[in-house]
């Protein structure tokens, strides 16, 4: 296994590593998506057991979740553009101690203030890994096998997300709260000294590293992700309405910075080709549908269809579950070419099931639900990693980190608006929430289908 092999010379492809030195890489990718997707997911069932141990309140003990998922979104971008200047290799050996050492801080947190700080860095660390993944993964696999990569890292998210709750409940049973950090310690330190070993360098950019312009971003995202959030908590609409004002400014300033660079930090020189712009686009829809059913859903199931919290958690991993099973599929498909129709055919498998929902008797039994969201479920995973291949594909080789991280941020982004929407109808039309979420939904798969369908005319 050597990690210094030599990185490709030329075109936008990758002859990647050789076996078996590929597979303890992707070994060490694995770990990392596992790390930060899982922590982003098991914190939120311990919410409860954590402001009892920290004897804070509920509202108060959201910080916790908020401070991770602020900076992870902020982080993105910067970090991902530092990996095509230094090195996807040594930003992700780096994030991992980062994260590593932030996991043990906030199992050894004693109070609220210092657990939202080491959540903070954390989430930096997660951002600077979740930058680095998909690069990474074009420059571990050759060409022909890049779409196998992108559906099992898709398959490794969906399982991690569907594992979430149950890993929380199995540590939490047994341990502390502080053990849901204390486990992230010794996976990074495994991961790290694997990626010391086999990860290979790549093709750098010879541009400087930009950091005005990453300065720029994490404001940039960061306030439009808080301006969201407050519109979502029925904040005073004249608060909302400064911060998402800020924001655009701060925007602004920072896509004009952008346009006079010769490598953009933000790549939108990449966005404006049409095969990328059109899947990121697709991708930020598909996401706000996601999150638009999975807010108001267990609302919907416990209070109306009076389902226990578990039936509901078990019947919602449908979704995630067939994510798993079908994203490797389709990365593998993908590979043989038409990605852009296998993700346009994926979305409208996903509207149907969806619209499905809409058709639920007064009194729906678990499989009820259950196989609507499977289908669902089968057709974001059909239509995600072939997306995302594509995207990637696109791009140059040497600037994979940034446009690798345009996609994880319209995941968050998409997320955000999702669950501010949410909250915005549970508010305004509480007993109809649900009904007009599917809805919308559905129609923004739709949508998602039409760009994507767009690309395959053009070829992608």
């Amino acid at each position: 296994m050597n990690a210094s092999s030599p990185a490709p010379s030329g075109g936008t492809g990758s002859p990647g590593v050789p076996v078996p030195q590929r597979y303890w890489a992707v070994a060490a990718i694995l770990a990392s998506i596992t790390l930060s997707v899982l922590d982003g997911s098991i914190v939120q069932v311990a919410l409860p057991v954590i402001a009892h141990a920290l004897a804070v309140t509920p509202a108060e003990s959201v910080r916790v979740v908020n401070a991770y998922q602020l900076t992870l979104a902020a982080g993105l971008i910067p970090f991902a553009a530092l990996g095509d200047v230094l090195g996807y290799r040594r930003v992700f050996r780096v994030a991992l101690v980062v994260f590593g050492l932030a996991s043990a801080g906030c199992a050894a947190a004693t109070t609220l203030d210092a657990l939202t700080l080491a959540r903070a860095i954390q989430g930096l660390g997660a951002a600077a890994l979740i930058g680095s993944t998909g690069a990474l993964t074009r420059v571990v696999y050759p060409a022909e096998k890049f779409g196998r990569g992108i559906g099992l890292n898709a398959t490794v998210v969906a399982s991690s997300s569907a594992l979430g709750p149950s890993v929380a409940a199995l540590i939490l049973a047994h341990a502390p709260w502080n053990w849901l950090f204390w486990v992230n310690v010794p996976i990074a330190t495994i991961a790290f000294a694997i990626a010391w070993r086999t990860l290979p360098d790549n093709r750098r950019t010879p541009n400087a590293y930009d950091w005005k312009s990453a300065l720029f971003s994490a404001l940039t995202v960061a306030t439009m992700l808080f301006g969201v959030e407050t519109i979502g908590q029925r904040a005073p609409p004249l608060v909302s309405v400064a911060i998402l004002a800020l924001a655009f400014t701060l925007g602004t300033a920072y896509v004009r910075m952008q346009l006079r660079q010769p490598a953009p930090l933000l790549p939108v020189d990449l966005l404006a080709r049409p095969a990328i712009a059109l899947s990121v686009g697709a991708g930020l829809l598909n996401f706000v549908g996601q999150m638009l059913v999975f807010v108001l859903l267990p609302f919907q199931m416990v209070g109306t269809y009076g389902f226990t919290i578990g039936q509901a958690g078990l019947v919602m991993t449908a979704w995630p579950a067939t994510v798993a099973c079908i994203a490797s599929f389709s990365g593998r498909l993908a590979d043989r070419g038409g990605s852009a129709k296998i993700g346009a055919a994926g979305l409208l498998v996903a509207a149907t099931g969806l619209f499905l929902l809409l058709a639920l008797p007064a009194s729906p039994a678990p499989l009820d639900i259950a196989w609507r969201l499977a289908l669902a479920g089968a057709g974001v995973g059909m239509f995600q990693p072939p997306n995302v291949r594509l995207v990637l594909s696109a791009a140059p080789l040497e600037r994979t980190g940034a446009v690798g991280s345009i996609m994880p941020t319209a995941r968050l982004i998409g997320q955000t608006l999702g669950a501010s929407f949410a909250a915005m109808l549970l508010g305004i039309a509480s007993s109809n929430a649900f009904v007009i979420a599917v809805a919308i939904a559905g129609t923004l798969m739709l949508v998602s289908a039409a760009m994507t369908a767009v690309k395959s005319a053009g070829g992608a």
